[in-house]
C-alpha cells in the first residue's frame, strides 16, 4: 500500500507523480481516515473484513458494507477518489475562486460535475472538522513563564474543536 507524504504540492505534476491512479489515492485517504485503526463508519468495531478490490469492507459485528467515502465529502459520489484529490488541488492552488466551468475543463468532466464539486468542497469549507489547525497549540515550559517570555493572556487562544 503505497502512503502519499503529506506535504504541499508545489505543481499540478508533483500532484500526479504522488497520486498516479486510483488506488494510490485510496491508500492515501485510508491511511489519513484510519491513521489510529480501522474502524466501522456505522459501529465503531474495529473488526473488519476486506473485499478483494480493497474499496469495500465490511464490518464484522453491524454487518454494514462500506467504503473509504463513507461519511466524508467523498460519499454518494461517482466520481474516483483521484478526482476528488485534484479537484481539491486546483481549488485550494488558486488564489482566486475557481470556475466550475474552469473546473471542468482542468479535470476532464462536465459543467454540471464540477458544479457539484464546488458546491461540496464549500461546504467542507465551513465545518470545524475541515478547518482545524494544521498545527498544534504551542508548549511553553514553567521556565519561560518564571523569565516572563510568555503573558498569561497570549495562552487563551481558542482552537476548533478536533473531529475525527
Amino acid at each position: 500500500m503505497m502512503v502519499i507524504d503529506q506535504k504541499e504540492f508545489e505543481s499540478f505534476e508533483e500532484l500526479t507523480r504522488a497520486v498516479p491512479n486510483e488506488a494510490a489515492a485510496i491508500a492515501h485517504f485510508t491511511s489519513i481516515r484510519w491513521q489510529n485503526g480501522e474502524c466501522c463508519p456505522y459501529c465503531g468495531h474495529d473488526k473488519l473484513y476486506h473485499f478483494g478490490d480493497r474499496k469495500n469492507h465490511k464490518c464484522a459485528r453491524c454487518k454494514q458494507r462500506f467504503s473509504i467515502k463513507v461519511g466524508t465529502i467523498f460519499e454518494d459520489s461517482k466520481l474516483p477518489l483521484r478526482t476528488w484529490v485534484l479537484a481539491v488541488w486546483f481549488v485550494t492552488s488558486n488564489r482566486k475562486r475557481v470556475a466550475s466551468t474552469q473546473l471542468a475543463k482542468d479535470l476532464g468532466v462536465t459543467q454540471k460535475t464540477a458544479w457539484f464539486i464546488m458546491h461540496r468542497l464549500c461546504h467542507a469549507a465551513r465545518t470545524r472538522s475541515f478547518n482545524r489547525p494544521l498545527i498544534q497549540p504551542p508548549i511553553h515550559r514553567r521556565e519561560d513563564y518564571a523569565r516572563g517570555d510568555v503573558h498569561v493572556n497570549a495562552l487563551k487562544l481558542t482552537y476548533p474543536e478536533l473531529i475525527a
